[in-house]
């Protein structure tokens, strides 16, 4: 780490956390999670890709007691592959787990799990479902009006697909059961 980097001061407001996470995905994110809540629906929270932790402080407002929060990057670590190789040392040169550490504990008291390596970990590293759950998973995302570059997931239950009849596979918030 070079001097530069050490003497960088830690964010005191989101806007601070250098990241791919625009106000309209901020809302988006928001509006969804708070009508799981008040809803009832209860899960884990996971992410995939977090960077320097712009959403993963932002999800981490939404972590209610007896809820877990895992997150999963490379961060400095080896790429699995050519192309991740390229894109890692073309745009997340500056990326390090120090960082999103730091960063985070800037606005949360402690770290959520953090799996450092390919999102190929997440199967065999976090459970599929919510904690005394023992249903299978299925999924239910929010509409694709996100731009962030960010995975996100609560499992929980009840769910069905959103919009009906569209389950997907990709979305910037899920739940699953």
């Amino acid at each position: 780490m070079t001097a530069a980097q050490d003497a960088i001061r830690p964010p005191h407001q989101l806007d601070d956390v250098p990241g791919w996470f625009p106000v309209l995905d901020q809302t988006l994110f928001n509006w969804f999670l708070d009508r799981q809540e008040s809803a009832g629906m209860r899960g884990d929270l996971l992410e995939i890709g977090v960077y320097m932790g712009k959403s993963a402080i932002f999800l981490g407002r939404h972590l209610r007691a007896g809820e877990g929060y895992t997150v999963c990057d490379l961060f400095e670590g080896d790429a699995p592959d050519d192309a991740n190789r390229a894109e890692s040392t073309k745009s997340y040169h500056a990326l390090t787990r120090r960082v999103f550490e730091e960063n985070y504990l800037s606005f949360h008291d402690e770290l959520p799990r953090v799996l450092q390596g390919p999102s190929s970990l997440v199967p065999a590293e976090v459970e599929p479902r919510s904690t005394g759950t023992s249903a299978r998973p299925t999924t239910r995302c929010c509409p694709a009006a996100s731009s962030s570059w960010t995975t996100s997931a609560r499992s929980t239950r009840p769910a069905s697909p959103w919009p009906p009849g569209k389950p997907s596979s990709t979305g910037a918030c899920t739940r699953s059961v």
